[in-house]
């Protein structure tokens, strides 16, 4: 299975325990994947970025906090059969790389027997660094380089000029890590999102579309040494004023024949064995869907969970600011109280009950294809599903099969 085939499609499929267990009692049932964010700052303040709406604070979690909390994820994993706390990925509402113990908290994730993963806009990820993080990532190190040209670069990352030149040294050098320690398992990318509308900022600045630039930024990529490029739609955050303001009307449908195309060209132009361009086609296609294929999201708060940099709980990364959303912290309460406690349980109800997703929720958001499955599996009878499980255990297992 390459890269998108594996990103294309619902992760579950590659777990069929865990759909076991959720069918039968989704409270008691862990989640694969939790989402970390280290800590609040970002030395960037991207045009599109969704979590801007936190403005960015001055937040770092605890890394002994988060060992102790890591322990008992594993603990909890081991004692339910081995279906839940999986992966962790390191991004969040701000830059990873920014935290003084990133490499320590990463190795106690894996210490804990937890995949790993990083987004990152690798403009602090220097040689030094690169040579602590990329032995301790097996599943994908990601750079968010969202332009092919360093002018562009600089107005929608909102960042010096010069930042683009130091992303892409040090995205040679975390390569260049990764041969020297011999770490195959850690999957170097680069990651763009497309802007197809040229904007302005409050101030009357001109913020360019970058769509066009797509082909510049996947050489570069490629000439760079790193194993794939992703490229995928913008998704409206629901409680983004200013990036609602920037993106908010910007429509993919009047040119989806030309990103098809773009897409097509691309995959067939530079994809190789040592390089595969990754173009979300689908994705672009189902965010300008007037259905979204469900009307509950099954997705929260079951599959997957986000720690924000305060040590907040959230059972959804898409509700930043939502206090209904929340469901704990992990500076003064352990997994078990904040996973198996009354606050989730309420939670869950209000998810079931009451959340209108058309209206509440982005779309395109990051569990969208594990809903429509979800959906697909509730409807079915318990023959069916039977009879569907056992499919799923014959599919092969791709590498990042944890990471939802």
């Amino acid at each position: 299975m390459n890269r998108r085939e594996w990103i294309e499609n619902p992760k579950l499929l590659h777990h069929p325990e865990w759909l076991e267990r959720w069918r039968k009692d989704p409270f008691s049932t862990p989640p694969i994947y939790v989402e970390i964010s280290p800590v609040g700052m970002c030395n960037h303040r991207c045009t599109f970025c969704a979590p801007e709406v936190l403005g960015y604070p001055n937040c770092a979690l605890d890394a002994g906090v988060l060992n102790q909390r890591f322990q008992e994820m594993r603990r909890i994993r081991e004692e339910t059969g081995n279906i839940g706390f999986k992966s962790v990925q390191f991004a969040g509402e701000g830059e990873p790389t920014l935290h003084k113990d990133l490499a320590k908290i990463v190795r106690f994730a894996r210490d804990a027997g937890m995949d790993t993963d990083m987004l990152t806009n690798g403009t602090i990820m220097f040689y030094k660094k690169a040579l602590e993080i990329v032995p301790l990532i097996n599943g994908y190190l990601q750079i968010s380089v969202n332009a092919g040209k360093a002018e562009t670069y600089a107005k929608i990352h909102q960042a010096p000029i010069g930042h683009w030149d130091t992303a892409w040294r040090n995205i040679e050098g975390m390569v260049r890590a990764k041969e020297v320690l011999e770490a195959k398992e850690c999957d170097i990318g680069v990651n763009m999102t497309l802007l197809t509308k040229e904007t302005l900022k409050e101030d009357g600045t001109i913020i360019p579309s970058n769509w066009r630039e797509a082909e510049l930024l996947v050489r570069k990529a490629r000439d760079a040494g790193v194993n794939y490029v992703a490229l995928k739609p913008y998704s409206q955050d629901a409680y983004g004023k200013n990036t609602a303001r920037l993106y908010g009307d910007m429509k993919y449908s009047p040119r989806m024949e030309e990103i098809q195309a773009l897409g097509q060209y691309l995959i067939s132009t530079y994809s190789s064995p040592s390089f595969e361009v990754v173009f979300r086609i689908s994705r672009f296609e189902e965010y300008e869907l007037e259905d979204r294929g469900y009307n509950t999201c099954l997705a929260t708060p079951t599959v997957w969970s986000y720690i924000q940099s305060d040590g907040s709980w959230l059972s959804c990364s898409c509700h930043w600011t939502n206090p209904i959303f929340l469901l704990g912290n992990i500076n003064s309460q352990t997994i078990d109280k904040i996973w198996f406690g009354d606050s989730r349980r309420k939670h869950m109800r209000y998810i079931l009950n009451e959340l209108d997703v058309c209206s509440h929720c982005r779309k395109g958001c990051h569990p969208d294809k594990e809903n429509r499955y979800l959906t697909k599996l509730a409807s079915m009878s318990d023959e069916e599903f039977k009879q569907e499980m056992a499919l799923l255990r014959t599919l092969p297992r791709p590498k990042n099969a944890n990471f939802i």
